[in-house]
């Protein structure tokens, strides 16, 4: 029975919560001094009971879901750290339920203010957990892709992508317009930021025909980026149709970051299309329109494109001016991008105007932003500006190697544009796909059935963001049995078993599945494996072979290390490709074979193709889907699954008890490298378990292989003892062993792309010194 004195309590929280409730109605900050009494007479009834009364706890509930709606949408993040506080201490106490599950998204969107993605993140997956758990499917719209979207501001594209995809099934499930414009919005912008554009067009398409409100910030921001893929793509005129209606005094007035946008869009357009005046008169009243709010970021970017503007009409003089202004704006907020591009038109500008020793450091200082941003094309650019001037000036050595760097790169990146423009799988994205945590798998971690595992050969298991979206892109290129797919992988990360997962899980998964090494053969037998042969054709053939080509009718031909296969029989395997007629050696018969053609190589097919070790035509003809598998280094998480998996199934198939792993000898398994990837990790347990004395696999059963550095074995005579000498040279090693690939050479030094390109540019700037 209730004592007067807990049922006075108890209306004075209920009083208290009132009069919040009141104060966040009305936006008055007096609200705190409610939260902190509600927070004292819940305190009293902690000193008097650890366990909370359930009416108590849907007060506390009810009181933290009006704090953080207050501090999110009116308060401004104030006092938000000291509730914050208050919040984790009392979590524990209040309700698993909708409320619960509201104020876990505020919490994320309010922590993504704060730039703390990674406890953002935690709270948008808390919500979504208390959902899924309550078996709620109608709340909260944006569930999946408020997660997305913290993880899009994280830089991790591959996670962001996944959660709007989840966004886009649950919004059919429950046939919710909003849902789907959210997520369709946020698959269109990382579609866009992969260099998709055409798929992101698509993207934004369907969420721009679910919005009816056509005067909403959504409705704004979709147009702008559909006139933006369709910009990129060529399509200046449709570009324009999605800009213009919104260049209105109207959106100037009331949302003047748009306006300004649009109109920087549109005049690139115009510019593009050769209507200059049009351009220059739209980025004029831009610039006029952020010159009256002090938009200083904004301001560089028009002087920018205004000054490029001049640059087409060889007007040099005003460019030089307006590229100066735009300096001057931006180190107020210190864009490297926009430092960048007006570095490189202060260099043009002096080139206009024959001031070529001017140019020079300037285009220095844009290369080593170029460098540090990872900027492809602007590097290509520099190295072309740069090979210009110094031929002007007779330094023709120089300039040849300027001029050689540039090609290198555009060739690299034409190679990437010939990937990205083959047409896009034309499959239904609407179409529901399983979720993820939704397939029967061993220890509730495999990606795929049961059923289907049991036909790859080796397991595809792991929660791992990056194998997640390999085997999605594998379940979908599964649906078009016509595509080409090129699986891309170090050594023993399981390449087989996703090209087996593709044939498996298509419409030939009853037709023929055929694997072949393409380094297994001699030149010699290499055509007649391929193609057959008829009898007597050549001496040894006693009986009519049927070739891999002809074997694999109506089904899967798979080719691990194509990088191996020859080059004379490159072009005979294209032909193949293309025509989808084959001869057999001692015939003239032609036999018409129709396979799905699925690749692997752990290879850079693409700097083969550069160094002409491998044919570019066939490059294209087999790269038309790519899927990139991760090393297993990159998914340390599934490590521990993976060694559950093992021990259980090699225990199996020797006829013992599953041992138990000690906690150490799990940490050491986890922070092995495993250049052999899953092979190695399966070979190491093998060893484990023959080395263990008794049911328990601990340190002294791990015999891990010892590290070597390729580089000092193969080369161990350094050229001094002086440690920036020995630096110089066993990086130059590194580059010329990865085909001057910085990631790959990375990789071999054991430190980072971004460590890489600072060491190199020190190199660099010492040896051009006196440059």
């Amino acid at each position: 029975m209730a004592t007067k004195k807990n049922t006075s309590r108890l209306q004075s929280l209920e009083a208290n919560l009132h009069e919040l409730k009141v104060c966040v109605e009305n936006k008055d900050m007096n609200y705190l001094d409610h939260y902190e009494r509600i927070i004292e007479l819940v305190d009293q009834y902690l000193d008097f009971d650890p366990l909370l009364p359930k009416q108590v706890s849907n007060l506390l509930t009810e009181s933290y879901l009006q704090i953080f709606h207050a501090i999110r949408y009116y308060a401004q993040g104030q006092n938000f750290q000291e509730i914050y506080q208050g919040y984790l201490k009392y979590s524990s106490y209040l309700n698993k339920d909708i409320k619960r599950a509201e104020i876990c998204a505020d919490l994320s969107y309010i922590l993504w203010m704060f730039n703390d993605l990674d406890s953002a993140i935690t709270q948008g997956k808390a919500s979504i957990d208390i959902l899924e758990e309550i078996g709620n499917i109608n709340n909260f719209t944006g569930r999946y892709s408020n997660v997305g979207f913290i993880y899009e501001s994280n830089g991790q594209l591959d996670q962001a992508f996944n959660y709007y995809q989840l966004g886009m099934q649950y919004g059919l499930k429950i046939n919710n317009e909003e849902v789907l414009s959210l997520a369709y919005t946020g698959l269109g912008r990382i579609s866009a930021m992969w260099g998709k554009l055409k798929q992101a067009i698509h993207f934004f398409l369907e969420a721009k025909k679910r919005i009816e409100d056509q005067s909403s910030d959504n409705y704004l921001s979709i147009c702008n980026n559909l006139g933006i893929a369709y910009g990129s793509i060529g399509n200046h005129e449709e570009a324009l149709t999605y800009f213009e209606p919104f260049l209105s005094s109207k959106l100037r007035e009331s949302d003047p970051d748009t306006y300004i946008t649009m109109a920087i869009n549109s005049a690139n357009c115009y510019r593009v299309l050769h209507n200059n005046d049009k351009a220059e008169k739209l980025l004029k009243e831009a610039l006029a329109c952020a010159n009256s709010l002090e938009y200083y970021n904004d301001k560089a970017s028009i002087m920018i494109n205004l000054a490029n503007l001049k640059i087409k009409q060889q007007q040099f003089t005003s460019a030089l001016k307006l590229y100066n202004s735009a300096l001057n704006c931006n180190s107020d907020t210190d864009d490297k991008r926009h430092k960048l591009v007006i570095l490189q038109g202060i260099a043009i500008s002096n080139m206009g105007l024959k001031k070529y020793s001017k140019s020079l450091p300037v285009l220095k200082e844009a290369q080593a932003l170029a460098e540090e941003l990872n900027l492809q094309n602007e590097l290509a650019k520099n190295h072309s500006l740069l090979s210009e001037i110094l031929e002007i000036q007779g330094n023709i050595k120089e300039s040849y190697k300027h001029y050689k760097l540039a090609n290198e790169i555009k060739m690299k990146l034409k190679n990437e544009e010939y990937k990205a423009e083959i047409k896009a799988i034309k499959e239904d994205y609407e179409k529901p796909q399983k979720t993820l945590n939704s397939y029967n798998s061993y220890a509730n971690t495999s990606l795929i059935s049961q059923e289907l595992q049991k036909l790859l050969k080796s397991p595809l298991i792991g929660s791992n963001a990056q194998m997640q979206n390999v085997i999605y892109q594998a379940m979908m290129v599964a649906n078009s049995d016509k595509l080409p797919v090129l699986i891309i992988g170090e050594t023993g990360t399981g390449k087989e078993a996703i090209a087996r997962l593709i044939h498996y899980a298509s419409k030939k998964k009853e037709n023929p599945f055929i694997s072949v090494n393409s380094a297994a053969f001699a030149t010699s037998l290499i055509e007649s494996a391929f193609f057959g042969s008829e009898k007597g054709s050549f001496t040894g053939s006693a009986n009519k072979q049927i070739g891999y080509f002809e074997a694999a009718h109506t089904g899967s031909l798979f080719l691990d290390e194509i990088g191996d296969m020859p080059l004379k029989m490159q072009s005979k395997f294209l032909r193949v490709i293309e025509e989808k007629v084959i001869n057999r050696i001692g015939s003239t018969k032609d036999i018409k074979v129709d396979f799905r053609l699925i690749s692997a190589t752990n290879k850079d097919l693409s700097a083969m193709a550069l160094a002409n070790n491998f044919r570019f035509d066939l490059l294209n003809r087999i790269n038309v889907m790519e899927i990139q598998l991760p090393p297993l280094r990159e998914r340390q998480d599934d490590i521990p699954l993976l060694i559950d998996y093992y021990l259980n199934t090699l225990s199996i198939n020797q006829g013992l008890s599953t041992p138990i792993i000690t906690k150490e000898a799990l940490d050491l398994l986890v922070a092995y490298d495993y250049p052999g990837n899953i092979r190695e990790l399966k070979n190491i347990l093998q060893r484990a378990l023959l080395l263990s004395k008794s049911s328990v696999i601990d340190v002294d059963s791990i015999s891990l292989p010892r590290t070597t550095c390729n580089i000092c074995d193969n080369h161990p005579d350094l050229p001094s003892l002086n440690l920036a000498e020995c630096e110089a040279y066993i990086i130059d090693k590194a580059l010329r062993l990865s085909n001057n690939l910085q990631k790959k050479a990375a990789e071999l030094l054991g430190i980072t792309p971004y460590s890489l390109s600072r060491k190199l540019k020190k190199m660099r700037e010492k040896e051009d010194g006196n440059f």
